[in-house]
């Protein structure tokens, strides 16, 4: 019986590429459409991400290819960037959470152009409370105080930070907002010349 089963699922192809993919989104066949995550062309995976975001249902590939080589995949986690809903692209902030994936600056920068609240809110903990002073700078440059009150606060916050990428980036993303000009004012005692 179970040969059976194994007989009649589909299997991932070898080699996708973008036609492929479309030709799987219209045949519905998320096996071969999740295949392109995992190409070598970073221009496939791309494209396949961004098929996957708007299939009806979320695909957990998606999630399952985020991070390739030991590191974030930049060319996956760009096909997602435009994704609103959040059960389709949570995962992709969460991958802050592991201190050991390199270059989490990087990866601050890549997910400061998504659109879901989720991770966006990701982003905003990390500004807050990010153990790596770089991702907090980067981070921090990413909140929307014009919008949000607690980004606001965040960014307060950040103008007394012991780092001067931090008070920079704090000062840079409330630089124009008149509710803050208190706050970005004591910068002007700031003994660090960058800030």
């Amino acid at each position: 019986m179970f040969a059976l089963f194994l007989a009649c699922a589909p299997s991932a192809p070898m080699f996708i590429d973008k036609a492929g993919i479309d030709k799987a989104r219209v045949n519905n066949d998320t096996v071969a459409a999740c295949a392109g995550l995992s190409m070598k062309d970073a221009e496939v995976r791309t494209y396949a991400a961004e098929k996957l975001s708007t299939w009806k249902r979320p695909q957990p590939c998606v999630c399952e290819h985020l991070v390739r080589d030991g590191g974030w995949d930049a060319a996956v986690l760009k096909g997602l960037t435009k994704v609103t809903e959040d059960e389709r692209v949570a995962c992709a902030g969460d991958l802050l959470d592991d201190a050991a994936l390199p270059d989490r600056v990087g990866l601050a920068r890549a997910l400061s152009g998504f659109l879901a609240p989720a991770v966006r809110a990701r982003l905003a903990t990390a500004a807050a409370a990010d153990a790596d002073p770089e991702v907090r700078a980067v981070a921090i440059v990413t909140l929307r105080p014009d919008k949000d009150e607690s980004a606001r606060a965040i960014l307060v916050a950040a103008l007394a930070d012991p780092l001067p990428s931090v008070r920079a980036a704090g000062a840079t993303a409330l630089a124009g907002l008149a509710a803050t000009a208190p706050a970005v004012a004591t910068l002007a005692h700031d003994p660090e010349p960058s800030v």
